[in-house]
């Protein structure tokens, strides 16, 4: 299976690079004492009123909160001006030592199901990895969202609504949109019952709802400048295409399509500015150790001679700012945070974009198939950025509303339906041979099977990406 995956090394530029932000800290860390004063000079009861303000009218936020005790979860719907004792559910039955059964796997036992050992196997063993998302899936509805669930169905919320998930430490590397149950025979998943976003913290969704508010207020919504960054290394066939479709999607004189060696560190970092929407279709890695290394992976600059494409994110959030409604990393790995050492920080390619002012960014939480990804961001760009005219003209979507009708349509995919889009990939004017002969091997893994087959209705396939923010 051909995925999104890379590694990098450190060279001179970067480490000099890095000596550069380790002379800057001082100054960096009295501005964050600074703020944190500001913060805490603030009335709570203000806080928490914009807070609530945030919450999405005929949607609902989840807040959890889980410890050594149990767990209290805040189920607080649109509209709310206050937080009462109805609006938590108490869990008593799920505690730290549960979520770290489900993390590590069982104590003393082969770690194999746990979500973390099989995540980090997930190249040497992906049926079991695939198996492990989702019996977790299962789990996690089981033991702990079933009464979260009852308790939004109490609240009336239709099929659809907006829920914002504020998962805690180890709940945020799980895709918990696709945790589900049977009902009368069927797998019913999250994402079928409500259109979920997550955000790291009450703060960065009131943040990020009152960027999208000034958007609104002052026309901006409605400006669709688009940035594409496809293929910056030249080895993923199916990101070319996919920032090709991508880029179709926009309006010609607000679209660039930066592609392969062109997309360089520099370049992009020359033309983000002032974007409405940033897609990157690239490599990206997720280092564990030392998540501010985690990268998305880019053209050399041809203009600095041994220095690296890597966009790290230190270097992101340190001299990166924009206000973009939209970043899409669709890339392995982009929206995996840390929970080892900094749980309560969300340290991650994605909290980065937020961080530098991204009102929404739609990211991945493990390796992903490189075709598979193409025909879900096809579909996504579709609900973004619809027909002005003609049969399929709509309303264009919210990022997350947009990501979740792709989900569900790439689920229900057949293999018809994929070959058919494969054939007219095939006969596209100006693909290599090289191209032409991938995608008929492609064809041909779909063509083997029953054309009424649904080949990505497993959460592997269609529950990999997420959209945080608003």
């Amino acid at each position: 299976m051909r995925t999104r995956a890379a590694q990098g090394s450190l060279d001179p530029a970067n480490l000099k690079s890095q000596d550069a932000i380790r002379a800057g800290l001082p100054a960096l860390v009295a501005k964050v004492r600074q703020a944190r004063a500001a913060v805490a000079a603030v009335d709570p009861a203000l806080r928490l009123k914009k807070y609530l303000a945030a919450v999405r009218t005929g949607g609902a936020i989840v807040a959890p909160i889980v410890t050594k005790a149990g767990s209290a979860v805040f189920v607080i719907p649109g509209g709310a001006t206050n937080i009462g004792a109805d609006d938590i559910v108490w869990i008593d039955s799920f505690a730290h030592k549960d979520l770290a059964r489900i993390l590590n796997g069982e104590p003393g036992v082969s770690q194999s199901s746990g979500w973390l050992r099989a995540y980090a196997q997930s190249n040497q063993e992906l049926r079991n990895w695939s198996r492990v998302i989702s019996r977790t899936g299962a789990v996690v509805w089981d033991e702990f969202f079933a009464p979260i669930h009852a308790r939004l169905t109490k609240l009336g919320l239709s099929v659809g609504a907006p829920l914002t998930l504020l998962p805690t430490a180890g709940l945020s590397v799980l895709p918990l949109h696709a945790c589900w149950r049977e009902e009368n025979g069927v797998t019913k998943y999250l994402a079928e019952d409500y259109t979920i976003s997550y955000c790291p913290s009450a703060m960065v969704m009131a943040s990020s709802s009152q960027k999208l508010m000034r958007r609104q207020l002052d026309h901006s919504e409605t400006s669709k400048s688009l940035l594409v960054v496809a293929n910056p290394t030249g080895d993923l066939a199916f990101a070319t295409l996919e920032g090709q479709a991508v880029a179709a999607r926009g309006e010609p004189s607000k679209t660039h399509l930066l592609a392969g060696a062109e997309a360089s560190w520099s370049e992009v970092a020359r033309r983000f500015e002032g974007c409405d929407y940033i897609h990157f279709a690239c490599h990206g890695k997720y280092d564990p150790i030392y998540p501010m290394r985690s990268f998305l992976t880019l053209a050399p600059p041809p203009e600095l001679p041994g220095v690296s494409g890597l966009l790290r994110l230190h270097e992101l959030m340190v001299t990166w700012d924009n206000a973009t409604r939209l970043v899409t990393l669709s890339a392995c790995e982009t929206g995996v945070a840390d929970i080892a050492y900094a749980p309560s920080e969300f340290t991650g390619l994605s909290s980065g974009w937020l961080r530098t002012g991204a009102i929404a960014v739609i990211s991945s939480l493990w390796p992903v198939d490189d075709l598979c990804t193409m025909l879900l961001m096809e579909r996504l760009y579709q609900g973004l950025f619809p027909s002005a005219s003609g049969p399929d003209s709509t309303v264009a979507m919210r990022p997350d509303a947009a990501l979740r009708a792709a989900q569900l349509w790439l689920k229900k995919l057949t293999c018809a339906e994929v070959d058919e889009r494969l054939a007219v990939l095939q006969h596209q004017h100006g693909l290599t041979a090289e191209l032409r002969d991938m995608i008929d091997s492609r064809r041909e893994d779909f063509a083997s099977g029953p054309g009424s087959s649904k080949p990505f209705s497993q959460p592997f396939w269609w529950a990999g990406f997420l959209c945080s923010g608003v």
